[in-house]
């Protein structure tokens, strides 16, 4: 399989070995977050809220960022496979 993505190094990519499937998910993130931060420079009007999304305040960085109440920014959707181990 192939992707090719605009403004993501200029390439194609080969997905056929799993550690090429790594690399160009990591690049793909990196060059995302780095077209997002390009982006609020250019538009200083736009405020970029950073933050980890694993972290048990992330919820309260959202609330305090958007002025809605923490909780609407929980966990929904979770995988129970997940969870359980199962």
């Amino acid at each position: 399989t192939e992707y090719r993505m605009r403004e993501f190094n200029h390439s194609t990519v080969s997905l056929n070995h799993p550690k090429d499937k790594l690399r160009f998910l990591v690049d793909a993130y990196a060059s995302h977050t780095q077209n997002v931060q390009d982006f609020v420079k250019r538009h200083p009007s736009h405020a970029l809220v950073r933050f980890n999304l694993t972290q048990p305040d992330a919820g309260s960085i959202l609330a305090n960022a958007f002025g809605l109440p923490e909780s609407c920014w929980g966990h929904h959707n979770k995988n129970s496979i997940r969870k359980t181990g199962k």
